[in-house]
């Protein structure tokens, strides 16, 4: 289940790329092209506008998104669909904001990883149409718990008896006087 495989392992490096590479495009056009943004505020009904420097962050939050898609990467080079599916999470949520189809295809990616990761732990195959034959031969949860349920039948060894011994009660503890002087 950890391991990913070919179709897997191709839609991951693809995203994994393509969010490395307009990190570092957004990181480099809002440091060279933009270093200051236009804002307008409105004080006592009267509107103005003036240029603010952007600030550093988008330095970091660059730094961050390029960050965790070497995460991913590494999780690719050793086939570890956990590290994977988290790196393309956090890039996801991290380019909702900035550029919101990239985010979402890559929680969309993402959560296709896990989709196909539930498959796999519970049918033995990722496949949709051999997971749902398996679910088909399976008997219905009612029964199954129903079965799980029902009394053990006895096997010739009897579980030991309760032990019928008893310990009274320690006495409560004496109070120390406390010493005068």
């Amino acid at each position: 289940m950890t391991s990913l495989d070919a179709t897997e392992l191709k839609w991951s490096k693809a995203g994994l790329a393509v969010a490395a590479i307009i990190g570092a495009i957004t990181v480099v056009y809002l440091a060279a092209d933009h270093p200051t943004k236009k804002v307008t505020e409105k004080i006592h009904g009267v509107t103005h506008t003036h240029l603010v420097p952007l600030s550093d962050t988008y330095l970091l939050v660059g730094a961050i998104v390029v960050g965790f898609c070497l995460l991913g990467f590494e999780g690719i080079r050793r086939r570890r669909r956990t590290l994977v599916v988290f790196a393309l999470f956090i890039d996801g949520f991290a380019f909702t904001l900035v550029f919101a189809p990239l985010g979402l295809a890559m929680l969309f990616l993402g959560g296709w990883l896990m989709l196909r990761a539930y498959r796999i732990q519970k049918f033995g195959t990722a496949n949709a149409k051999l997971a749902a034959r398996e679910a088909a031969t399976r008997p219905p949860r009612r029964e199954r718990k129903q079965a799980a349920r029902a009394p053990v039948a006895p096997t010739g060894h009897k579980p030991p008896t309760a032990n019928k011994r008893y310990t009274p009660k320690a006495p409560p503890r004496k109070k120390v006087a406390k010493p005068t002087e």
